[in-house]
């Protein structure tokens, strides 16, 4: 959802406002949450990438020809890629990829365009959704509305949200105060409902049946028709049938779908379980179970790190100063005599320890490494691609992105050919950058400062 969307929310009636608020909180924590070991994603994932350079926006393509040009307030990349939602002169339109109106800027508010050929627009205070010639599918009725995904769509009317089908008909007769899908799950839905004094969360199917009546503090859905749950401050996992796996005792929980298994805190302890609620795993100490990719697990005895298998046998013996998970090309990044390096599946090391800091490998074939504060990236075979003279920002599946000492940030291909020359301000339909403290490079979802600096700075705008 585009910032004019969330701004909306917010300057709506009161009772829509609190719903609109709840709501967002409730995806922030969550979304935060699920993010925090996240899958392989490509920057590049809808063909272009929305850029912005002196405070307008543009888009480039996957070899980093600008494509549009940077003179709009704002502008996204629908879902394929066919066409740009843009704002200019403080309305809505859309660009094809010669940068012609397809549509023109007469809305007040969209989204983006869904796979399924619709996008969600405001005209005169009520949402409906169009097709790709800008004539209604579904006509203007809605007080907010959100883009389709799995071929439906969240709406809401009168202070309560409805799932809708491409036609516009409602899929629940009930209305909720919030329904989504966070989560890795998308045969059900989290419904959110006013209890008393507070808003109580359950799990629905497509047609509407409560699976989990709202109950919980928050819900955050797996694909294995699991869900972490949370009550009185407490996580658990709990079943489609209201059976629980993992009562809510621990301090956080998260589940490795492609292991099949729930690591979960409780005070300084982390423990492993399958998928049957069983401990399969248990560290006593204050350092999370992480899961690679290939189910080692590394794991601190005696002051050492090693690494496990998911049945809690000792694959790689303890050995290193510190261990981090293994990303892709079956290798891990290890500290050693206070240097990092990287191994092998077999403990060997492959890349001999001589970097201040080291990340996985990433599908592009590239790590990022550290040397003397600054950052840059190596190939499998330990050469430098990309000479560490940038501070770190992320690294994609297709794609590297680093920034300067101005706060210009640059995408990096696989050879370490920078494809947007000059740099940008900020890039990607969440608009991220950098914070706005000086000297710091965390990075934020728009001209903001990060939280830590937030806190120090929120009198101060």
């Amino acid at each position: 959802m585009n910032k004019k969307r969330t701004l909306i929310i917010i300057i709506c009636v009161c009772s829509l406002a609190l719903i609109a608020v709840c709501s967002l909180c409730f995806f922030t924590f969550f979304a935060k949450k699920s993010s925090e070991k996240t899958e392989r994603y490509d920057l590049f994932k809808d063909k272009y990438l929305a850029v912005s350079q002196g405070g307008f926006w543009g888009a480039i393509d996957s070899k980093g020809k600008l494509i549009i040009p940077y003179k709009y307030e704002e502008l996204e990349v629908s879902d394929g890629g066919k066409l740009f939602l843009v704002k200019e002169d403080g309305k809505y339109g859309f660009v094809n990829i010669n940068d012609i109106y397809e549509i023109n800027n007469i809305y007040e508010n969209a989204d983006v365009f869904a796979e399924n050929g619709l996008a969600p627009v405001e005209e005169d205070g009520k949402w409906g959704f169009i097709n790709e010639k800008g004539l209604y599918v579904i006509k203007p009725q809605y007080d907010l509305a959100f883009s389709f995904q799995n071929k439906t769509a969240v709406v809401m009317k009168n202070s309560k949200n409805y799932l809708i089908d491409e036609d516009g008909n409602k899929l629940f007769k009930k209305g909720y105060f919030d329904i989504n899908n966070i989560g890795e799950n998308d045969d059900y839905y989290v419904v959110g409902e006013e209890k008393g004094d507070s808003y109580k969360y359950g799990i629905v199917d497509k047609t509407g049946k409560e699976i989990i009546i709202p109950q919980f503090d928050h819900v955050r859905l797996n694909e294995n028709n699991t869900a972490v749950v949370e009550k009185n401050g407490k996580y658990g996992v709990i079943d489609f049938e209201g059976n629980y796996i993992l009562k809510p005792s621990f301090d956080d929980i998260y589940y490795y779908s492609k292991q099949g298994i729930y690591t979960a805190k409780m005070g300084d302890e982390y423990n492993a379980y399958n998928e049957e609620g069983e401990k399969i795993m248990e560290k006593d100490s204050d350092d999370e179970i992480m899961m690679s990719e290939n189910g080692l697990i590394p794991i601190k005895e005696k002051n050492k790190w090693g690494y496990k298998n998911d049945s809690d046998k000792i694959i790689i013996k303890p050995q290193f100063d510190e261990a981090k998970c293994f990303g892709s090309f079956e290798m891990a990044a290890v500290k050693r005599d206070g240097k990092w390096g990287y191994i092998n599946e077999d403990g060997e090391i492959v890349i001999k320890p001589q970097f201040d800091d080291a990340e996985s490998f990433d599908t592009n074939g590239l790590a990022c490494i550290k040397k003397d504060k600054k950052w840059g990236c190596i190939n499998k075979k330990g050469s430098i691609v990309i000479f560490p003279s940038y501070h770190k920002f992320m690294n994609y599946s297709d794609v590297i992105v680093l920034g300067d000492d101005n706060k210009k940030i640059y995408i990096f291909n696989s050879k370490g050919h920078i494809l947007n020359n000059g740099g940008c301000d900020a890039l990607g339909n969440y608009q991220e950058c950098y914070c706005k403290k000086a000297g710091c490079y965390n990075t934020t979802s728009g001209d903001d400062y990060c939280y830590d600096h937030y806190k120090l700075n929120e009198f101060d705008y």
